[in-house]
């Protein structure tokens, strides 16, 4: 969402748009091992803890980045933090339950993942259309509506702290640690919550291991880095062994494919949402499917390409200019002399960069620009602006319908995983059936996407693919949950979901290069990948 409001800002390309939606991707893989490895070993609540602390902080010193490359860098680790949250809650949740119940608890949560994602689309409508920016000349920049949305989406991490400091770490954990003592006590604690009843009246005093279970968590007191990359290995190599090598390896390629089919359209689909709903405004009598539209305003684009260039050059040196005081600009006259001929003029390209340079490269959203003075622009420019960083409504209200039918599947799934079946007699059958009922109707929405020509079908196809392929990535975390023992269950769920973000990552890239000029290959290779 982020994308179509940032694009003149940022000056993004294609390509630029494909690196800042894997950005956030590639710090989660780099770190997914990283605290797969601290909370089997350090425990599943510090470790949410300090990366979500961690997180939020990230998230607000990206608000004020004035540039690419800063606001880039910032999102990596945005990503490399947000990992540990995103795949250790699975087994954070899970250990207070019983085998009996895990699997729905699991997949309750994943109906709260898709409200997170209501939440976010909601506000993004809220916040990114409104027309009010702060120029900030200490930092310099201007402070646009889409900046205050990225503060605000730090604002759940914080709340999830607040949460995690009363909430216990996990009695597994602890006990498998060999904290008997304060497992028995959050159970203690547990069951006075659930049934209102004293702890003293606790049956239970002492926890045996299942067989399973038995075997030493590499817990890490060492301070070298030798011991704890020797920790992370021996954390890892059992994963990579009988009986785990089939489902280690299974469940990390399926990631892979979901990840990379869902999430690679869900980044890209508010860009391609604001590119499909300008067009239709200009085109209202339009019978263009998905890609023959992008394929024309591609065309139409590089063939203004020349005058593009300098009309964005233009409008930011006027904006730019139109922000100093009078000493400030009379230093700017002195360096370069803006008073003759008008600044606007083709042949000083290297002019106009100089006085960007010495503002200090700020930038400015091109309708306020136009806002504040669209006569002087119109009298002074040869060419009509066409870099926009408008979104139009549509985006917002599609995201929020594609939001809302992932919180409807990621609900039914619950329902239906709950029901009791004689043909699908355990909650592992279940997960597994279902999943290839939802990735073969995600795979067949993403095809039909091809023929997609109005807004009401492209919205339709492109829920359905992403809903159904998305509730797949929970069962599948419910499944591997279910048969790692707790010594090794986080390190699992991380080195699965690190796969899918390889995946999503590769696939971000991938349609950036090939959506303007090979649309059809890319929506093939979305559909197929889920497969």
């Amino acid at each position: 969402l982020l994308i179509p409001s940032a694009t003149c800002e940022f000056r993004m390309g294609s390509s630029e748009k494909g690196l800042l939606n894997a950005i956030s991707y590639m710090g989660m893989i780099s770190s997914s091992h990283l605290w797969g490895f601290l909370a089997d070993t350090r425990g599943r609540r510090k470790t949410l803890i300090v990366s979500l602390i961690l997180d939020a902080i990230c998230g607000l010193l990206s608000s004020v980045a004035h540039s690419y490359w800063l606001f880039l860098a910032l999102r990596f680790f945005n990503g490399f933090f947000v990992c540990a949250a995103s795949a250790v809650v699975f087994a954070y949740l899970g250990e207070f339950h019983s085998g009996r119940t895990r699997s729905r608890a699991v997949m309750h949560m994943s109906v709260f993942l898709s409200v997170g994602g209501i939440y976010q689309q909601a506000l993004a409508w809220l916040i990114i259309p409104q027309d009010w920016a702060l120029y900030l000349p200490w930092l310099p920049l201007m402070f646009g509506t889409w900046r205050m949305f990225v503060i605000l989406n730090a604002i759940p991490s914080i709340v999830a702290v607040a949460f995690l400091f009363i909430l216990p770490e996990s009695p597994k954990f602890l006990f498998t640690i060999s904290k008997e003592e304060e497992a028995v006590e959050v159970l203690r604690r547990m069951f006075t919550l659930n049934t209102g009843q004293s702890a003293k009246e606790y049956p239970v005093e002492r926890i045996v291991m299942d067989k399973e279970e038995i075997g030493s968590v590499a817990v890490v007191r060492q301070t070298s880095m030798l011991e704890i990359v020797k920790s992370m290995w021996l954390q890892t190599k059992p994963l990579f062994q009988r009986p785990h090598l089939f489902l280690t390896i299974l469940a990390c390629l399926i990631q892979f494919g979901l990840y990379a089919s869902f999430n690679g359209l869900a980044l890209w689909l508010p860009d391609v949402y604001n590119r499909l709903a300008r067009y239709w405004e200009l085109n209202p009598n339009h019978t263009l499917t998905i890609c023959e539209v992008i394929a024309a305003l591609t065309n139409s684009s590089v063939a203004s390409d020349t005058s593009r260039h300098s009309t964005e050059i233009e409008i930011q040196i006027y904006t730019e200019i139109n922000n100093l005081t009078y000493s400030e600009l009379m230093k700017a006259n002195n360096t370069v002399n803006i008073s003759s001929s008008p600044v606007l003029n083709y042949s000083k390209d290297s002019a106009r960069y100089d006085v960007a340079r010495y503002i200090g490269n700020n930038t400015a959203l091109v309708d306020m620009i136009a806002a504040i003075n669209g006569t002087w622009l119109h009298s002074n420019t040869t060419a009509t602006p066409t870099c926009s960083s408008s979104v139009n409504p549509a985006v917002f209200r599609n995201s929020l319908a594609i939001g809302v039918v992932c919180g409807i599947v990621y609900t039914s799934a619950v329902y239906v995983g709950n029901k009791r079946n004689a043909y699908l007699p355990t909650s592992k059958t279940k997960c597994c059936v279902l999943s290839v009922a939802f990735i073969l109707t995600s795979s067949v929405s993403g095809a039909f996407l091809l023929l997609a020509n109005s807004e009401l079908l492209v919205v339709t196809l492109s829920a359905v693919f992403i809903a159904m392929a998305g509730v797949c990535v929970n069962m599948l975390n419910t499944i591997v949950i279910d048969n790692i023992p707790t010594r090794l269950r986080a390190m699992a769920v991380c080195l699965s979901l690190m796969s899918g973000r390889i995946g999503v990552t590769l696939c971000s890239l991938v349609l950036g290069v090939m959506l303007d000029y090979a649309c059809t290959a890319a929506i093939c290779l979305l559909s197929g990948t889920v497969l």
